[in-house]
């Protein structure tokens, strides 16, 4: 749906315009225009990201799935470049701003309640790229999380993850209780060659790391090799 066609469907809905329903939601983390002028309050400049990511424009055929969705910035994006979407989230998505978004910018992108440990290549499919934006520093297990992703993509990994200080050993830092800032959820920052370390360990190939201050971000494609694969399996099941 254009821009201008989504701000005449608001004006002409009887009820809560769409500024004001934006402001009824509780907490938005992904600042997006959601119609000409009509931006959400979010905390995060996701412009900035989408810019380093450097994303494939054209999209059309692919299959993507976006991890920890939250507000659906970038599910929405990619949509947008012509991609089928499926987006996850461990909360529903009235509990944040994805469906007011969603509504408002017309998508079709898939929503699910889901733990990313329990995203399988057999319940979900296969995806051409897969999208771990903000969401490693946050899991108990960051290569089984990345094992996990591993095992549905069939294309190309695009991470974004909180990074800690310089480093030529790979150090994976640990954050306990609420040490990191008062935030209970964020457990690990690896430095860059442990970052590069675990990438490589869950079974891709790095293409492109960078960092950008206390952020780094990495495009990395699946490797062919299935040494790492089978020893990433016998760590968690009979061979």
């Amino acid at each position: 749906m254009a821009g201008g066609l989504i701000a005449l469907y608001w004006m002409a809905m009887d009820g809560p315009s769409l500024e004001e329903r934006i402001a009824r939601v509780p907490a938005w983390f992904h600042r997006m225009e959601l119609a000409p002028g009509v931006v959400t309050p979010g905390v995060s400049d996701c412009s900035i990201t989408l810019s380093r990511l450097e994303l494939p424009e054209d999209c059309r055929g692919m299959r993507v799935l976006d991890v920890g969705t939250r507000d659906g910035f970038f599910a929405f994006e990619m949509e947008r470049r012509g991609a089928e979407v499926v987006a996850i989230d461990y909360v529903p998505q009235e509990q944040t701003g994805f469906r007011l978004a969603a509504e408002a910018l017309g998508s079709r992108v898939h929503y699910l309640r889901e733990n990313l440990f329990h995203v399988t290549r057999e319940r979900h499919g296969g995806f051409d790229l897969v999208l771990c934006l903000g969401v490693l520093n946050h899991v108990r297990d960051p290569l089984g999380a990345l094992d996990t992703l591993r095992g549905v993509c069939r294309g190309e990994l695009f991470l974004e993850t909180a990074v800690s200080g310089p480093g030529t050993d790979p150090v994976l830092r640990f954050h306990p209780r609420d040490s990191a800032g008062g935030d209970f959820t964020m457990y690990w920052t690896p430095n860059l060659p442990c970052l590069e370390a675990l990438v490589v360990e869950a079974g891709f190939l790095v293409g492109r790391l960078t960092q950008f201050g206390d952020r780094a971000v990495c495009r990395a494609a699946i490797s062919l090799d299935e040494t790492l694969r089978y020893y990433a399996r016998i760590a968690r099941e009979l061979p």
